[in-house]
């Protein structure tokens, strides 16, 4: 048996009923998370925030942490143990269905994709959803999305501040140090077909809220 996760932000293209009757006829069964990880991964960046006086990184993007990392190797930062929430709904499916078959977790980027497949998860690929769908010859029609999937505000719920590594103009400067082209830094770092193409998608980006974000405690400054 084959079981196939579709990511959200892939899953919002197309129209849900031609979806799963495609997905359906090559052989494979949508599976999906019980749990609502989003709630839970708040709840654990609240947990974390709540117990340091330090800055604390938002976890969600593999790419963007490890451009962090790599751009600031002496920043005082918390890069807590919280996988990103696509990662904790896999983990979920594999102990689900592990047993029972082959599961394949579409992705939204490639850094995602090899993030999962590190894990080993029983019986369990990570792929990219444009690798999936041209591995099957999907013809869909696709949807262009106005608004992301993910909403915004994501870490509303934490009422702390927060600094973004973006502004309006489309320009990443992570902690105000320097500026970096938006568009370069994806063309650089994250390599995927999302990034880009931000200038098509750059609403969903700028909406969802996709980037690294800064959790800070007692007014404490970044620099």
């Amino acid at each position: 048996m084959n079981f196939v996760f579709i990511n959200p932000v892939s899953k919002n293209m197309y129209d849900e009923k031609e979806l799963n009757r495609f997905i359906s006829a090559e052989g494979f069964e949508i599976v999906e998370c019980k749990t609502d990880w989003i709630k839970k991964v708040i709840d654990k960046y609240k947990q974390r925030v709540s117990s340091v006086n330090k800055t604390v990184m938002d976890m969600r993007c593999p790419s963007a942490v490890q451009l962090v990392k790599n751009s600031f190797p002496n920043l005082d930062v918390i890069y807590p143990p919280i996988e990103p929430i696509l990662i904790h709904c896999a983990e979920e499916i594999s102990r689900n269905y592990g047993d029972k078959g082959n599961i394949f977790i579409t992705t939204p980027c490639k850094s995602l994709a090899v993030y999962g497949n590190a894990l080993k998860l029983q019986n369990t690929v990570f792929v990219t959803w444009n690798d999936f769908a041209r591995k099957l010859d999907c013809s869909l029609q696709k949807t262009i999305l106005r608004k992301s999937p993910i909403p915004p505000g994501f870490f509303s719920p934490l009422k702390v501040k927060t600094k973004k590594v973006f502004n309006h103009k489309y320009s990443c400067h992570p902690l105000s140090l320097i500026k970096i082209n938006f568009e370069q830094v994806c063309r650089r770092q994250f390599r995927d077909p999302w990034c880009l193409n931000i200038r098509k998608y750059r609403h969903l980006f700028y909406n969802s809220q996709a980037y690294p974000c800064f959790f800070q405690r007692n007014d404490l400054r970044l620099f």
